[in-house]
């Protein structure tokens, strides 16, 4: 079989084509402008404020740890297993009570404060968790529980 040589095409661009290539990027720029913008400029309620999110972090770390120091105490989990997950869940709250005062978004000061001592009580929860038989884990799960509750109101506000 005999190859054939090839011949270039000259590359004939007329306005019409040298017009669309523009104006394809200016199209191109201005889409990627308008979604920047809308993005950077997002309506209130698509967004959460930075003292939102740290509560409802935090509110979702101590509802965790409630959830597993009950589930110590039902059998479905081991002891070893919730005393390892609670340092994990300890250090996710470390610090939290004294960043809520400073995060923008935040509410009054005295709300403020209330979940930050609620915080500030539940890391002794945390820190040592009553995962055996013989003591008040009840009061424990309350403690986190409610603390959680209260940072996901303050969030949701």
């Amino acid at each position: 079989m005999r190859c054939i040589p090839s011949t270039r095409i000259p590359a004939v661009e007329t306005r019409e084509v040298q017009s669309f290539r523009g104006s394809g990027a200016r199209a191109s720029v201005l889409v990627a402008l308008v979604l920047a913008l809308a993005a950077c400029s997002a309506p209130s309620g698509w967004t959460q404020t930075p003292f939102a999110r740290e509560a409802s972090d935090a509110a979702s770390t101590l509802s965790a740890a409630a959830e597993l120091l009950e589930a110590a105490h039902t059998g479905r989990l081991t002891n070893r297993y919730v005393r390892g997950a609670f340092v994990n869940l300890s250090e996710q709250v470390e610090g939290v009570d004294s960043k809520l005062p400073t995060l923008e978004g935040r509410p009054d000061d005295a709300t403020v404060a209330s979940l930050a001592a609620g915080v500030r009580a539940a890391q002794p929860v945390l820190a040592s968790p009553c995962v055996d038989a013989g003591c008040d884990w009840h009061a424990q799960v309350d403690t986190l529980r409610s603390t959680a509750d209260k940072l996901s109101k303050a969030a949701e506000a």
